[in-house]
């Protein structure tokens, strides 16, 4: 987890590549952006939608938008929400009685 912003070009190309492996685990699914904006509402706004835009993009090396998705990730991972267990496949439909 990151503590304290660090300043180059190393540094913004780690937090580029550490957003965009977060995003990565809920990247392709309708559930994730309607939750994530409910838990952080300071990125429901049009500032937050050009970040977010960015992380979907994978050009976004903001360091709140880093910590957000380092605190949404286990957060989704542990509590597992319906919208996720779909992604995971883990839901197998109910057979019929035939």
């Amino acid at each position: 987890m990151v503590t304290e912003i660090l300043y180059g070009k190393k540094a913004i190309q780690d937090r580029r590549d550490r957003v965009n492996e977060l995003h990565l685990v809920v990247k392709g699914n309708r559930g994730w952006l309607e939750e994530f904006c409910k838990r952080y509402p300071h990125l429901d706004t049009i500032e937050g939608g050009k970040l977010l835009t960015a992380v979907s993009r994978g050009t976004c090396d903001d360091f709140e938008v880093l910590r957000c998705f380092e605190d949404f990730i286990p957060f989704i991972q542990e509590n597992q929400p319906e919208w996720f267990k779909k992604q995971l496949g883990i839901l197998i439909p109910a057979k019929d009685g035939n």
